[in-house]
C-alpha cells in the first residue's frame, strides 16, 4: 500500500499547537537564552522553587538547553513549516542532548534524579544516535557509538561483525520503534543491500506509527531519516516522500543560525564559577555564556 504524505493525527496535531501559538504566541516565541536563564533560576531561587529538583550541574543545564531546542523544532516544523530551522533546531538540541549523556557517561557531573533515569533507560541511547545522525553529526554519533559494541562496529565500518551481532538479536516488536530488536529487519536489507525490501520495511515502520495517537507519533522521524543516511553506506539510495521525512534533512547540511549556538561546556563552567552563588541576569547570560555584544549581536561563526 502507497503511503500518503501526511495522515489526520499529524494534521490534527498541527491544527492544535497553531491555536496555542495563536494564543499563546509570547510564551512560544521566548528565546532560548531567555530560556536558559529561566531555567538557572531553579537553581539560584531554590526558595522559589521548593518542589523543584534543583539544576545543580552542566550535565542537567544542556539537557535542558537541548529540550528547548527541541521544542523549537517543533515550532517551526508545524507552525512556521520551516523545515530548515526545525533542522537547526534538532541539530542543536541532538548536539546538547549528547554533550549532557556524555558527561553523564564519564560521571563528570551527575544530572538530576529524572534525568538519569531517562538516560539509563532501554533505547535512550539508540535513539541518540539516530538523531545525531538524522542532524548530521555522524562524528559525534560514532564517538559516542564507542560505548556500545554493536553500534560501536556499524559506525567502524565493520560490517561482517557487526551483521553476525545483529543476526543474534531476536525482534520483539514490543520495544520502542527505535530499538534495534524492531529495527533490524530493516538493518538485514541494508547488509543485503536489497533496496526493494529495505523501502517496504520503512513502509511498514511509518505505517505502524501513523496508527497510534498523535502524541506517540513523531514530528520529524529521525529515526528513519538517519536509517536513510546509514543506507547509503550500502549503496541504498532512498527516502520516503512522507511530511515526517523532510527532504532537507537528507540533501543537505544544516546551516549555521544565530540562534542554535550553543554554548561551550568549558567556558560555562569557568563562568559559573565567577558567579558563585549569585543569580545572573538575562543581559550576563547573553554575553557570558553566548558571546553576545551590548547590543545583542552573537560573535561570527
Amino acid at each position: 500500500m502507497e503511503l500518503g504524505y501526511t495522515c489526520p493525527a499529524r494534521e490534527q496535531a498541527k491544527a492544535a499547537l497553531r491555536a496555542a501559538y495563536a494564543a499563546y504566541r509570547d510564551v512560544y516565541d521566548v528565546p532560548i537564552e531567555q530560556c536558559v536563564y529561566e531555567n538557572l533560576s531553579h537553581y539560584y531561587r531554590k526558595s522559589l522553587y521548593p518542589d523543584a529538583e534543583q539544576i545543580h550541574t552542566l550535565t542537567t543545564l544542556f539537557h535542558l538547553i537541548g529540550t528547548d531546542h527541541a521544542a523549537k523544532a517543533r515550532l517551526a516544523c508545524f507552525v512556521e513549516e520551516d523545515m530548515v530551522r526545525t533542522q537547526c533546531h534538532l541539530q542543536a538540541a541532538a548536539k546538547c542532548h549528547a554533550m549532557s549523556y556524555a558527561m553523564y557517561l564519564t560521571q563528570r557531573q551527575p544530572p538530576t534524579q529524572e534525568i538519569a533515569a531517562g538516560y539509563a533507560a532501554s533505547g535512550y541511547f539508540e535513539l541518540l544516535e539516530y538523531r545525531l545522525v538524522a542532524a548530521g553529526e555522524e562524528k559525534v554519533a560514532a564517538a559516542l557509538a564507542r560505548s556500545s559494541k554493536l553500534y560501536g562496529l556499524l559506525f567502524a565500518g565493520d560490517v561482517e561483525r557487526f551483521g553476525q551481532l545483529l543476526r543474534a538479536i531476536p525482534e520483539d516488536p514490543a520495544k520502542p520503534s527505535y530499538h534495534i530488536s524492531v529495527t533490524k529487519p530493516i538493518y538485514e536489507a541494508m547488509l543485503k543491500r536489497d533496496t526493494a525490501a529495505f523501502q517496504e520495511r520503512i513502509g511498514e515502520r511509518i505505517r505502524n506509527y501513523r496508527a497510534l495517537s498523535a502524541d506517540q507519533q513523531p514530528v520529524v522521524d529521525v529515526v528513519t531519516i538517519a536509517l536513510c543516511k546509514l543506507a547509503q553506506r550500502f549503496g541504498i539510495r532512498y527516502y520516503p516522500a512522507v511530511a515526517e521525512v523532510p527532504e532537507v534533512f537528507l540533501t543537505q547540511e544544516a546551516p549555521h543560525r544565530p540562534d542554535c549556538r550553543i554554548p561551550d561546556p568549558d567556558h560555562c563552567e569557568q563562568v559559573f564559577r565567577l558567579w558563585g552563588d549569585q543569580m545572573p541576569g538575562l543581559t550576563e547570560i547573553r554575553q557570558k555564556l553566548y558571546l553576545m555584544d551590548k547590543n545583542g549581536r552573537y560573535p561570527a561563526w
